[in-house]
């Protein structure tokens, strides 16, 4: 069974770019506005003649109206709303095909939307990931009180030379009595 050949929205950009009406195409083309239009909004597959004449009339080769590059878009389209970012329920194929064939600039703009969140999460996660380690790296690190008492714990909570000025200080004050001092 040959396939049907959609070209609708290839062929209105061909004619929009060229700033004809839809009237002024379909005389162009030998059709009638309606049919025109049908073909254009893919309702209506295009047959050879009408293939042959959009060629001549925009004078343009079949790869110009070949929808084949469609393929790459649809597997694009499909993995992008599978992705669970998108969330909700995922469009069945023959939906993805249809938003491929009829608006093609809108599945680019959702695919680089797609692509953006997906660059956007991936940043988003390593500055996570670099806050985190500060985080645990500043955890380690002792606060000042927990220096001073470390140091403290590991001179057994004598320093000499501190002990001897204390004394000093406390005869000089006259708070010395009977003699103190319980170093070694």
């Amino acid at each position: 069974m040959r396939e049907k050949l959609f070209i609708g929205p290839r062929l209105r950009v061909l004619r929009q770019g060229r700033g004809w009406t839809l009237e002024a195409c379909a005389t162009r083309l030998g059709l009638s506005p309606s049919y025109l239009s049908q073909i254009e909004a893919n309702q209506r597959p295009v047959t050879a003649r009408v293939l042959i004449d959009a060629m001549r009339v925009f004078e343009v080769d079949a790869a110009a109206l070949d929808a084949a590059d469609d393929q790459r878009l649809i597997a694009d389209l499909r993995e992008a709303v599978a992705d669970p970012v998108s969330g909700g329920e995922t469009p069945g194929l023959s939906e993805i095909k249809q938003v491929v064939s009829n608006a093609p600039h809108f599945a680019r703009a959702y695919l680089a939307l797609h692509r953006a969140h997906r660059r956007l999460d991936e940043r988003l996660k390593q500055t996570e990931e670099a806050v985190s380690l500060d985080e645990r790296g500043a955890a380690s690190a002792l606060l000042p009180y927990e220096e001073v008492r470390d140091f403290f714990h590991y001179k057994d909570n004598y320093i000499h030379a501190l002990d001897v000025a204390a004394e000093a200080l406390a005869e000089d004050l006259g708070l010395a009595e009977g003699g103190g001092g319980g170093g070694p």
